[in-house]
C-alpha cells in the first residue's frame, strides 16, 4: 500500500478526527472469506478513502470503491494518489466514481474535506486539490493551491502503524512483497517487521520510463523539484518505528543522488545509536560519501542500483544522472569492500534498444556476478507509466504508444508493456528478460 496512508490518518487523528487503515489485499490473503462489506458496517465510517495511485491496481481498486458505493451511497467516497490526480477527469466520469478527488498533496485537502463534511456544510470551493462531478455530469475543481514544503513534512509521521487495522496481519507480509503469492501450505510465514520509509517528495529528473518524473510530478502534483522531510524528524519516526518492532527499513527516495541529506541522516542515525538493517533504492549511482556513511550508520545493509542497460548509449538515452560501466563496477567493489550487500536491476526494450545492446547487458551482468557472486542481479520489463515523459512524448523516444487513456490502462493485460520502441517485440522483451533471469541464477 502507499506509504503515505499511515501518514494521511495520522494527521487526521492529530487534529481531532478518528482514521484508520485497512490493507483489504492482505485480509484476503489472510482470510479468503474477509468480507470488506460487514467490517465497514461494524467500524461505520462516515467517509471511505481509496488510493487510486498504482495504475496496475486500478481497476480492481475502482471496482471495489464503485460496490461500496451501491452497498453504502449513504457514506462518502474519496480518492487520491498519482493516478487518481493524472485522470481525475475520466475516473468522474466512470460510473460508480468517488464523491470526491483529491490532486496532489492530500493531507490538509483531506482534513479541510472531512472537517466541512462534519459541520454539514460542505463549503467545497474553500477546500484544495479537490474534484467532483456535478449533477450535470461537468466536474468541478478547485485551485491546486496547496503544495507541501519540508516544513510541512517535518509535521507529519509515517510512524503510527497502530493505525493500521489488523497491523499483525499486515506485518506478517511485510518482510517479502509478494511473499505470501511465493510460501508453500503449512509453510512458516517470512519475518515481520519491514516498512519502506519516502523521506520527501518529487523529483528533479526525466528518466524516459518514470512516472514520477520531474514533468509527472508538476502534472500531479504541482511541485518541481525535491523537497525532503528534515532529517531531525525522520530520526525520531524511525525511533517509533523500531520501538513497534520494525526491523527493517526500505528507504525508496532519492532524486538527488550527489546531495548530503542522506550521509546527514545516516550521521544522526550513528549518534542516535538506532541500528536495523536497511535497504536503500538509489535512484542515481551512490557516492563514496554515502556508501561510507551508510555502511558505518547501518552495517551489513543493501543497495540497489538500477543501470538500467549495459550499453552506456542506452543508458544515456534514458536515464539521468549518467554514469559509466566502470564506474558501476568501481562503486560495487567499494560495497563489497565495506559489507554492504546489493541488488542490480536491469530493464530490456528500452527505447533505441536493440538486441545488440542487450548482449551488452548481459556481459556486464557477468562481470558484476563475477565481481560479487552473492549479490543480486536480475531484470525486468518496464510497462508504460501514465504521464511519464515516453507517456507525454513518445516521438521524441522512437516509441509508439499502445496505452494512450485511462481504459487502455484499466484493461491492461499481464506481460505488456503498453508501448514498442520498435526494436523489439513485446513477446521477445518479455523472453529475453526470462533469458537473463535464467543466466543469472
Amino acid at each position: 500500500m502507499p506509504v503515505g496512508l499511515v501518514m494521511l490518518a495520522d494527521h487526521l487523528e492529530r487534529h481531532g478526527l478518528a482514521a484508520g487503515v485497512l490493507n483489504l489485499s492482505v485480509e484476503l490473503l489472510e482470510n479468503p472469506r474477509f468480507n470488506v462489506e460487514r467490517f465497514i458496517e461494524r467500524c461505520g465510517p462516515g467517509v471511505l478513502a481509496f488510493p487510486l495511485h498504482w495504475h496496475s491496481q486500478l481497476k480492481d481498486a475502482l471496482a471495489c470503491l464503485a460496490r461500496l458505493k451501491r452497498r453504502f451511497p449513504q457514506k462518502t467516497t474519496v480518492a487520491g494518489g498519482f493516478s487518481a490526480s493524472l485522470f481525475f477527469r475520466d475516473i468522474l466520469a466512470l460510473p460508480g466514481a468517488p464523491d470526491f478527488i483529491i490532486r496532489g498533496d492530500a493531507e490538509k485537502p483531506l482534513l479541510a474535506l472531512c472537517r466541512s463534511l462534519l459541520r454539514g456544510v460542505p463549503g467545497l470551493a474553500r477546500v484544495p486539490n479537490l474534484a467532483w462531478r456535478r449533477q450535470d455530469g461537468t466536474v468541478e475543481a478547485t485551485p491546486q493551491s496547496y503544495v507541501a514544503t519540508g516544513r510541512d513534512l517535518s509535521g507529519l509521521s509515517y510512524a503510527n502503524l497502530d493505525l493500521i487495522l489488523n497491523k499483525e496481519n499486515v506485518m506478517k507480509y511485510s518482510d517479502e512483497q509478494e511473499a505470501p503469492l511465493r510460501r508453500r501450505p503449512g509453510e512458516r510465514p517470512p519475518d515481520c517487521g519491514k516498512v519502506f520509509y519516502v523521506a520527501g517528495r518529487g523529483c528533479a529528473n526525466e528518466c524516459s520510463f518514470c512516472g514520477g518524473a520531474s514533468g509527472t510530478q508538476a502534472l500531479a502534483n504541482g511541485r518541481r523539484g525535491a523537497i525532503y522531510k528534515p532529517a531531525g524528524t525522520v530520526v525520531k519516526d524511525l525511533r517509533l518505528l523500531l520501538a513497534a518492532g520494525v526491523r527493517k527499513v526500505h528507504f525508496a527516495f532519492d532524486p538527488l543522488p550527489r546531495a548530503g541529506y542522506y550521509p546527514d541522516l545516516f550521521s544522526r542515525l550513528r549518534r542516535a545509536g538506532l541500528r536495523f538493517k536497511a535497504t536503500f533504492e538509489a535512484f542515481g549511482l551512490p557516492t563514496e560519501r554515502f556508501l561510507r556513511a551508510y555502511a558505518e550508520a547501518l552495517p551489513g545493509s543493501r543497495v540497489i542500483v538500477s543501470p538500467e542497460s549495459g550499453s552506456e548509449r542506452v543508458r544515456r538515452l534514458n536515464r539521468c544522472d549518467f554514469y559509466k560501466n566502470p564506474d558501476l563496477l568501481s562503486r560495487l567493489a567499494l560495497m563489497k569492500s565495506l559489507g554492504l550487500e546489493h541488488t542490480v536491476c536491469f530493464s530490456v526494450g528500452l527505447p533505441f534498444e536493440t538486441r545488440r545492446d542487450f548482449l551488452a547487458t548481459l556481459r556486464l551482468a557477468g562481470k558484476v556476478k563475477k565481481l560479487c557472486p552473492k549479490g543480486e542481479v536480475f531484470m525486468s520489463p518496464i510497462q508504460l507509466e501514465p504521464f511519464s515523459p515516453l507517456y507525454r512524448t513518445p516521438q521524441k523516444y522512437g516509441a509508439s504508444l499502445d496505452w494512450t487513456s485511462l481504459k487502455d490502462f484499466l484493461e491492461q493485460k499481464p506481460r505488456t508493456l503498453g508501448y514498442s520502441a520498435g526494436l523489439m517485440g513485446e513477446r521477445e522483451v518479455w523472453e529475453k528478460a526470462a533469458l537473463f533471469n535464467r543466466a543469472m541464477r
